[in-house]
């Protein structure tokens, strides 16, 4: 007697520690799956490079032990090369494979690993996006890949509180940054915008969270206590009930990266979670991301940001409403996404 069994899938990819948006997304997606009746294995493949190497080269057997779907958490840079062999081994044993892209590098330009991976993947592979903007960019260099990508965004990573609380336009505007603080991540252009808005007789503070990574970053931060005082506050790196205070005391959140494989920060579902608008770099998935309702985006943080803060901060009851609506636009897609692709999965069942 034929006898219907949970499908089962091999997950391989980043899992906390450490905690970042792509071992979170790994960890988010695979729950998900598991509460979907699913059967998940899990192969961790984080951590420095020796290590990155000897789980990738483990993971191959547990690949060709196995049948049904492999989700492959894709590295980028030269990385994405490690995830290429593990999509050989797998298409080998005939297994289904859902490719999720993290980083806008591996859409940025055409590549000989990523359209390796295109040709590879074979027909019934869903190759998972953060963004449209990633899968109009994705379908146009691979066209191969056409009804094979998969839009998922990041809203779904993001614990959201229940309420939030209701910005108004006051005396005093709250800016924030919260991140590594880095000259790519832009530490110091939001506090040049900071300055400038000051100048310009902007009564604003700037609230800085997040661990000081690099000797340019710490002058920036000493050259904005000699400019700003105490419209300063710097916080250090905040977890927990600390960072949900940032996001309750700041009013805007200010996202300058220059980061070029920015695909959709966390940081900036976590601002629209929380009621609290944004103005960003014109970055990867972040205009879809925003789009108009959590906040703006920006050519030249420096010279434009300013403007794009005074306008939001006019009107700060309005944006805020409109970034935490953002945020549950977001997340509904998200759900819907996921019983999309729960439906994929089972509906492949295998059977005994």
């Amino acid at each position: 007697m034929t006898q219907m069994r949970s499908p089962r899938l091999l997950a391989v990819g980043p899992f906390p520690p450490p905690v970042h948006g792509q071992s979170l997304a790994t960890e988010r997606l695979v729950d998900a799956f598991a509460k979907g009746g699913i059967s998940v294995e899990r192969v961790d493949v984080s951590g420095p490079l020796r290590r990155k190497l000897m789980t990738h080269v483990l993971a191959l057997p547990r690949i060709l032990v196995g049948h049904g779907p492999c989700y492959i958490s894709l590295n980028s840079n030269s990385g994405i090369w490690l995830s290429l062999a593990l999509l050989v081994v797998a298409r080998a044993r005939q297994r289904p494979a859902l490719l999720h892209y993290h980083s806008y590098a591996l859409v940025r330009e055409r590549s000989a690993a990523v359209d390796l991976l295109s040709r590879l993947s074979g027909s019934g592979s869903k190759h998972i996006v953060l963004g449209q903007g990633m899968a109009a960019a994705l379908s146009e260099l691979y066209p191969r890949l056409a009804g094979r990508v998969f839009v998922l965004n990041n809203s779904g990573l993001v614990d959201a509180p229940a309420s939030t609380r209701q910005r108004q336009p006051g005396p005093r505007l709250t800016l924030g940054f919260l991140g590594n603080l880095t000259l790519e991540k832009g530490i110091d252009t939001a506090v040049e915008a900071a300055r400038r808005l000051v100048a310009a007789g902007q009564n604003c503070t700037l609230v800085v969270a997040g661990p000081i990574s690099s000797p340019g970053a710490e002058a920036a931060l000493d050259s904005a206590r000699a400019t700003l005082g105490d419209r300063l506050v710097y916080k250090g790196a905040v977890y927990g009930s600390a960072k949900a205070e940032f996001f309750e005391e700041i009013d805007i959140l200010l996202f300058p990266s220059r980061y070029r494989n920015e695909a959709s920060p966390l940081v900036l579902m976590e601002a629209m979670a929380n009621g609290v608008p944004a103005v960003a770099t014109k970055l990867g998935c972040i205009p879809g991301d925003l789009a108009d309702k959590g906040g703006q985006t920006v050519d030249d943080f420096a010279s434009d940001a300013p403007a794009a803060i005074s306008t939001i901060a006019s009107r700060l009851d309005y944006h805020s409403s409109r970034a935490r609506q953002r945020f549950v636009e977001l997340l509904g897609e998200y759900e819907v996404s996921i019983a999309a692709l729960l439906r994929t999965l089972t509906s492949s069942g295998h059977r005994d």
